[in-house]
């Protein structure tokens, strides 16, 4: 594959050219939809404020998928850009600037987080110490897609930026339109959402990168998204030879326990996690809605409405999202159900299916303290303190029963096949009778 780029007007084009051989991932499911992308920079920047390592690293985030052997790349790489992304991919990179050195951070630096505003991200953001600075990864459509697609609303995100700002917190909002390379659309590989952090890592300084990356996708393989945008590629060791090494400072936690960092937080306003909503509010619609809204009201110790159970158990994505075998996510479900004590009836019935009256998930409240290998080594020691602030640290118990966590054992038990029978039976009942009585 061959790329380019040109810049003019504040937009970063990138352009490439795959050969007959390339344009589809290796699971033959995802393709490349377009052949450029945009990105939009600050009024300041300009090509020359970026490492042409770096800048080869944004162009593999976003065609790696598509790359069959070797990538030409419009700037030359270090020689130990070269070595470490062939060591990691087996693929080559090209050309090679014998004379350039490898970029090193500048002694100022500071730490970056890829930060969409949601839940995860604003774990992290609690974690890390007060000078991060935080990039969004602003998705907008293409031209051409304009008039036929509608994106979602990013107000609350746009908020929470503002009220970081006002906090003497920097920020930067970067629009790309990058996801639309991919069909079916969304990022190329998981880290394409530090895209941002890395354009704009020589113009403020940045020496790492956070996600909000959280245990489900670190650990517990049924997580389909784990094994579908990494590649099996060792990102973190590509991303060390730029001298801005992967942060994952709540890769130790799991969803359970990044919601109970926010809740006690300075930053607990800024708990939005849906952007299908109207002015900032959740649609109370969706799969994640059930699953974030729920799983707030139950570490807040609130008691959960009949009422608003009934809507959500009304919703066909919510519906559909319960009906599968294993349920996506179905770790946070467990743990819900686990500590709802109220009298609704599908949720006593999700309780069985997901086998929380007889499992212990009190792990997931808890720090998996192995995943500190994966925090930065210069941030390591301060985001330790901030987690056990907030979290106890595993046991041998806990560990055991996180990584004694296999969905698969679901799937192939009659027994558990038969529980998601019956709870499908009992979702089927209650919507027939709620369409009786209406």
């Amino acid at each position: 594959m061959k790329s380019s780029y040109k810049f003019e007007k504040e937009v970063l084009k990138l352009i490439f050219i795959p050969n007959k051989t390339e344009g589809v991932d290796c699971s033959g499911k995802v393709k490349m939809g377009r052949y450029e992308c945009n990105i939009h920079t600050p009024k300041d920047w300009d090509i020359e404020k970026i490492h042409p390592d770096v800048l080869a690293l944004i162009i593999i985030l976003i065609a790696y998928p598509f790359i069959d052997k070797e990538i030409e790349v419009p700037i030359g790489v270090s020689q130990d850009f070269h070595d470490s992304f062939k060591k990691e991919t087996k693929k080559s990179i090209y050309p090679v600037d014998k004379n350039l050195k490898p970029r090193i951070a500048p002694k100022n630096a500071v730490p970056g987080l890829a930060y969409s505003g949601g839940v995860d991200s604003t774990a992290a953001l609690a974690l890390l110490p007060s000078n991060t600075v935080c990039f969004f990864l602003d998705r907008i459509l293409p031209k051409e897609l304009e008039k036929s697609l509608k994106l979602y609303d990013k107000q609350s995100v746009y908020d929470v930026y503002s009220q970081l700002e006002k906090q003497g917190r920097q920020g930067y909002k970067i629009k790309t339109d990058l996801e639309y390379v991919r069909v079916p659309r969304g990022f190329p590989v998981e880290t394409s959402t530090t895209i941002p952090a890395l354009l704009l890592s020589d113009y403020i300084g940045i020496d790492s990168v956070a996600t909000g990356t959280i245990m489900e996708h670190q650990y517990i393989p049924y997580h389909k998204i784990s094994l579908d945008r990494d590649y099996f590629v060792k990102w973190n060791n590509i991303f060390k030879s730029i001298d801005i090494p992967l942060n994952q400072v709540t890769a130790g936690i799991s969803e359970v326990g990044t919601m109970k960092i926010l809740l006690n937080s300075p930053y607990s306003s800024f708990n939005h996690w849906c952007m299908r909503g109207d002015n900032s509010r959740p649609c109370m619609k969706c799969d994640k809605c059930f699953r974030k809204k729920i799983l707030e009201m139950i570490l807040l110790k609130q008691q959960v409405p009949n009422s608003m159970l009934d809507n959500l158990f009304l919703s066909n994505e919510v519906r559909t999202m319960l009906k599968q075998l294993p349920i996506p996510c179905e770790n946070v479900i467990a743990y819900i159900t686990s500590h709802y004590n109220g009298n609704h009836t599908l949720m006593k019935s999700l309780k069985k299916r997901t086998r929380a009256n007889i499992l212990d998930t009190s792990w997931m409240e808890k720090w998996y303290s192995p995943a500190k290998d994966l925090i930065a080594e210069k941030y390591y020691n301060s985001v330790e303190k901030e987690i056990i602030k907030h979290l106890e640290v595993m046991s041998s118990e806990d560990e055991a029963n996180m990584n004694s966590w296999d969905i698969t054992s679901i799937n192939n038990s009659l027994i558990y096949q038969k529980y998601q029978q019956d709870f499908i039976s009992d979702l089927t009942k209650f919507k027939q009778d709620t369409i009786r009585n209406r």
